[in-house]
């Protein structure tokens, strides 16, 4: 019993394996004759109209798949995308009855005619459309004639980095016959309100808004009318990555220019820390210019930006030099400070409360606090002989004169002091006891000197500091305002 089962199992299986491999010689057979039947007399050199007047309409299409790169500088947009276009060909339609219910039909790209499709403003240096022949047609009973294929399209993108890194761009694919004219072939998108991005891949750089299809007739030559399909790519770039390295650390190092106006002028550093600001402001600019057209129609901002903090850097360090002018220009003998400048360092005393060490005084205010054994008119050159007893000691002499003694000291002109050698000796003294109290007297107005013109640097070292950083906030503040609030283009 079990035998018997297994042997009409086994010839059932064996029926319909060679019912299946007639089956599919049968369908070979007939694709093989409706494949004769369609391409006998096919002629691919020839635009598929029947009628005479009549067009060839192109149904076209494209899915975005990928932004591979923008090249800024170059103004080269690379995309990967894939390309659909249909259209009627009256030469290709059969009657499904006649051909086994055969409805479609897949031949290859060589065998039919195809649009002599063109990327107007391609920046391919060799193969315009790379894999635009590779693949087959699908012919449907219809006449229908249907072409996909995938492709990497290198065109001109206009940059327009007025904004960067905050900007929107627009790049344009514009797709039409480079031969026939409207006449002759007549293109239409599938969907008039936008592009395929359902099988989009996300890009690192660029956010892409949106596929806008917009269907053109011009004129060209001798008025002669061609159609196009142009795809504007809706672009927004990722300002992320821009800002942590390139617009925090240029704000912050200008910032840091305003130390510079901290720092003390004995500790040498304020010129050298502005140099190394300045040259850091250089190098970020240098960073900018390689992302960046060298032709663009409109600069950036944030060249800008960087163009007004390097001059704000450059400003700082001039100051900075003037300030260290005053602080020692008081290491020159005879240089005081003006009555204006004291004028004006005593007025921001009392509007900013700025506390000294001192206060600015006039020459004439010092002279009357000098002591007044100091600023005795006669000097110790014209003191009389018979004064002796009066200058400085005389009094301790009388005060502290023996008791024992009962005489007067004879006067000078009466004694033998009336010796040349002793008149000699006593004007050397009384020229060396002259020359001492002079130096002092000027000892003391050299550093009173040195502590105005040094009050008067600290004193500006503050107002330019606030000047700074009044100016670097307007800039910035602007700056950031211009990039924030700038209206998108126009889609």
């Amino acid at each position: 019993m079990d035998l018997s089962v297994l042997i009409q199992t086994t010839c059932i299986l064996w029926g319909l394996v060679l019912m299946q491999g007639g089956m599919t010689s049968s369908d070979n057979v007939v694709s093989s004759e409706l494949y004769a039947k369609l391409f006998t007399n096919y002629k691919t050199q020839l635009i598929p109209v029947c009628n005479a007047g009549d067009n060839v309409n192109i149904t076209f299409d494209i899915a975005l798949r990928q932004i591979i790169t923008l090249d800024e500088k170059d103004q080269i947009l690379t995309t990967n995308v894939w390309i659909r276009m249909s259209w009627f060909d009256c030469r290709l339609k059969w009657n499904t009855t006649k051909y086994n219910d055969v409805s479609e039909m897949f031949v290859p790209y060589s065998e039919v005619w195809t649009p002599d499709l063109a990327l107007y403003d391609s920046s391919a240096e060799e193969v315009m459309m790379p894999g635009l022949p590779d693949y087959r047609a699908h012919l449907t009973a219809d006449g229908r004639v249907r072409y996909n294929f995938p492709t990497v399209l290198k065109s001109i993108c206009r940059v327009k980095v007025t904004y960067f890194p905050f900007d929107t761009q627009i790049c344009k694919l514009k797709f039409g016959s480079w031969s026939h004219s409207k006449k002759d072939i007549d293109f239409h998108p599938a969907d008039p309100t936008k592009g395929d991005l359902d099988n989009f891949i996300e890009n690192n750089e660029w956010i892409v808004d949106g596929l806008v299809p917009v269907r053109d007739v011009k004129e060209y030559g001798n008025g002669t009318e061609y159609t196009e399909i142009e795809y504007k790519i809706i672009m927004d770039r990722r300002p992320d990555f821009y800002v942590m390295t390139m617009m925090f650390p240029c704000i912050l190092v200008s910032a840091i220019a305003s130390v510079g106006f901290l720092l003390p002028s004995e500790s040498g550093e304020k010129v050298s820390l502005e140099v190394t600001v300045l040259l850091s402001q250089a190098v970020f600019l240098l960073v900018i210019s390689d992302f960046l057209p060298p032709s663009a129609e409109t600069f950036p901002i944030i060249g800008t930006y960087f163009a007004v903090s390097m001059l704000l850097v450059c400003m700082s360090l001039v100051l900075s030099v003037l300030v260290l002018n005053i602080h020692h220009r008081g290491d020159i003998n005879g240089k005081i400070v003006p009555r204006w400048a004291k004028l004006f360092v005593n007025l921001v005393d009392r509007c900013c409360r700025y506390k000294a060490d001192y206060d600015m005084k006039d020459s004439d205010k010092r002279n009357s606090e000098i002591p007044a054994k100091f600023r005795n008119k006669k000097s110790l050159k014209e003191t009389n002989i018979d004064d002796e007893p009066h200058m400085n000691g005389g009094d301790h002499i009388k005060n502290h004169r023996p008791k024992t003694s009962r005489h007067r000291l004879p006067s000078i002109q009466n004694t033998s002091l009336q010796d040349d050698t002793m008149k000699i000796y006593i004007h050397e003294q009384t020229e060396t006891l002259n020359n001492i109290m002079h130096h002092f007297e000027d000892t003391d107005t050299t550093e009173e000197n040195k502590e105005d013109w040094q009050k008067l640097a600290r004193v500006l070292d503050r107002i330019f500091l606030c000047l700074y950083i009044l100016c670097f906030a307007i800039v910035t503040l602007v700056f950031i305002l211009q990039l924030k609030l700038h209206e998108t283009p126009t889609h």
